[in-house]
């Protein structure tokens, strides 16, 4: 199977992209900027246990800077220093979507903005601090 991820070494599957399921509306991993994307979790979080509608959408806000990533994956290295989720309502169903944006300072730091939604609205959103450096 293709990582999917323009620059990855070898054919690997990745575990975290490979849990959902992904419906790109804009965007994609091999496409760098913003991006918009539905997604749906294909596996428990625990093993035999229900995943509750906040729990999948927390698992896609956390890829929200993946999917907008505005560096190549071979050269750079972007880790999430903290997750922020802000919601104005809980969300409903299985499939959740983010309208994500990262973006870049010039000291080896980022910020990453995402609006997430479910099927019938707007949830809230989401904000990443990201430490950024070249891969070695």
């Amino acid at each position: 199977m293709s990582s999917g991820f323009d620059g990855w070494p070898g054919d690997t599957e990745i575990a975290y992209r490979d849990a959902l399921e992904w419906r790109w509306i804009r965007g994609s991993f091999t496409e760098p900027g913003p991006a918009c994307v539905w997604g749906r979790v294909k596996y428990p979080l625990v093993a035999g246990e229900e995943i509750t509608p906040l729990g999948r959408l927390l698992v896609m806000a956390d890829a929200a800077s993946g999917v907008s990533a505005v560096l190549p994956w071979n050269e750079y290295l972007f880790v999430n220093l903290d997750l922020g989720i802000h919601l104005e309502r809980p969300p409903r169903g299985e499939w959740m979507a983010m309208d994500a944006e990262t973006r870049i300072g010039d000291l080896g730091a980022g910020q990453c903005t995402s609006v997430l939604s479910d099927g019938l609205r707007r949830v809230g959103t989401s904000t990443q601090t990201l430490l950024v450096e070249r891969r070695a």
